[in-house]
């Protein structure tokens, strides 16, 4: 499933990344979320084009690109990212032979774009998805999750009220339900591109709103004060894209909090996570 917005110049290198799996998807489902001009798609019988008439957001694009499959898995990719050859048969070889109550499973990534951020991600192995997730999410699920269609769609799929973080949403919700657990494969079978910078207007709207779903629900001392380092973590990371440092140093302070959450932060900065 890979959804497009004005970014129709990366479909036939997004087209071709999927080609190469060694393990082809029986259904490839584009979605075009409202690109000015529209996305044209070849002609495939393994292809399906799904266009919304005006820009929905990435929530509501994946959700459409779900509803119309009938597969019992599905995995997403990023219009910008690619995968190894090999990835979709790893992960397939995983999940397929997963306990049940496995959401889905998260390959290791290479990430290019961002000189500090350049190097290699590995999703660790926990045993408490939902504490691991607190401390945002690290993992790209846009391109390097294989999930159970049958566990998205239980869960109601994506929140389509957000337009950023739908996805650390996602998987909250996903590790609070009995679709609790999900694998990882260290190896790297994904490259994501760090491109562009989020609206900060979208992006701060986004994190009220998942402070206020998330805050309430946790008991334990130590799970908000992760939560609320993680919240305080992307709030320096927007008025750092604003432009403004001296409103992004009390965040930075906020977060220290969570000395845990900093820890990670500065290993994925200097690609050594």
């Amino acid at each position: 499933m890979i959804p497009f917005h004005d970014r129709n110049e990366y479909l036939d290198a997004a087209l071709q990344t999927v080609d190469n799996q060694t393990l082809r998807p029986c259904r490839i489902v584009v979605v075009d979320d409202g690109s000015l001009p529209e996305l044209t798609c070849p002609k495939r019988e393994d292809l399906t084009l799904l266009r919304l008439a005006e820009n929905r957001g990435p929530a509501r694009a994946r959700n459409l690109a779900v509803e119309e499959t009938s597969t019992k898995y599905v995995a997403f990719l990023d219009s910008d990212d690619g995968w190894h050859p090999d990835k979709l048969a790893r992960q397939y070889a995983l999940l397929s032979s997963a306990p049940e109550d496995v959401f889905g499973v998260f390959c290791a990534y290479g990430r290019s774009g961002r000189k500090l951020r350049a190097g290699v991600v590995v999703t660790p192995q926990v045993t408490n998805w939902f504490r691991y997730f607190l401390m945002g999410i690290r993992c790209a699920p846009g391109t390097t999750l294989m999930f159970r269609r049958e566990a998205f769609m239980e869960i109601g799929g994506f929140n389509p009220a957000f337009r950023r973080y739908e996805d650390w949403d996602l998987l909250l919700r996903a590790s609070l339900s009995r679709w609790k657990r999900f694998l990882t494969i260290d190896t790297p079978l994904a490259e994501v591109n760090l491109t562009g910078r989020p609206d900060p207007a979208v992006t701060t709207r986004a994190l009220d709103a998942m402070e206020k779903a998330y805050f309430p629900r946790l008991s334990s001392r130590s799970e908000r004060r992760l939560f609320k380092a993680a919240l305080n973590i992307e709030r320096a990371a927007v008025q750092r894209w604003a432009g403004s440092h001296a409103r992004m140093l009390p965040y930075l302070f906020g977060a220290l909090a969570s000395p845990s959450v900093v820890k990670r932060e500065i290993l994925l900065t200097l690609g050594l996570y």
